[in-house]
């Protein structure tokens, strides 16, 4: 019998998050997608979120990851996208992300100067922090839990879109159901890689607002839907 076999949750938690990783690794952003069709950014938005509605339907799929965890089975079914999936809005976040990563640890006492940081270094650390939005308005509001259950069901694919003109992150929003956030990151070739994670907060919009407007972060948020 294989030692995977014995991990206790945390450990096999750490496993699954290594390994979906390394797999994320191979797919490069300046190399060859598949075309997608005539997908836009929102249908490709969507089409994740059904997947991770899925993912939370599938108790093979989550004892395989979460390995029985009551609290966190019960976090997950509390997910519920209507059947209808084209009964949402949707919102356009975009701008400099280090101020709001800045704004986050003030509230912790800490602070980063990006002064010294090359244009290299400022763009990749932009789409990390925009990558990671999600889980810092989780860790920030919800807690391990939250983490745990979004990092579960968050899912990723590449493809080809010329419509992405700017690093972003839509928030899709759902009748009494958490909203999603999926970051849209460039890459070369008209590629774009897409990442789609759960918000627990269901007031996120609103709670959102109010926290850029008393931080004055420069960050824009748009409805687009």
């Amino acid at each position: 019998m294989h030692d995977f076999e014995y991990m206790d949750n945390t450990k096999k938690l750490v496993f699954i998050a290594m390994l979906i990783l390394a797999l994320g690794a191979a797919f490069a952003l300046g190399g060859k997608s598949k075309k997608s069709g005539e997908k836009t950014l929102i249908g490709q938005g969507l089409s994740l979120i059904s997947l991770m509605n899925e993912k939370a339907g599938n108790e093979t799929y989550l004892s395989l990851l979460y390995g029985g965890s009551d609290e966190l089975s019960s976090l997950i079914k509390e997910i519920k996208i209507p059947d209808n999936m084209e009964d949402f809005k949707a919102y356009k976040i975009s701008g400099e992300f280090s101020a709001f990563l800045n704004a986050m640890l003030s509230g912790m006492g800490g602070s980063f100067d990006t002064g010294s940081f090359s244009p290299q270094i400022k763009k990749d650390m932009n789409q990390r922090l925009l990558t990671g939005f999600a889980s810092m308005w989780n860790g920030k509001t919800a807690g391990s839990t939250a983490l745990a259950a979004a990092s579960i069901l968050q899912s990723e694919k590449v493809f080809v879109s010329k419509e992405l003109k700017e690093d972003c992150v839509y928030i899709f929003t759902f009748k009494d159901s958490y909203p999603v956030a999926v970051s849209f990151i460039q890459g070369e070739d008209n590629a774009v890689k897409a990442e789609a994670c759960y918000i627990f907060d269901k007031d996120f919009i609103s709670t959102f607002k109010g926290f850029c407007s008393e931080m004055d972060l420069g960050i824009e948020l748009e409805e687009i839907r």
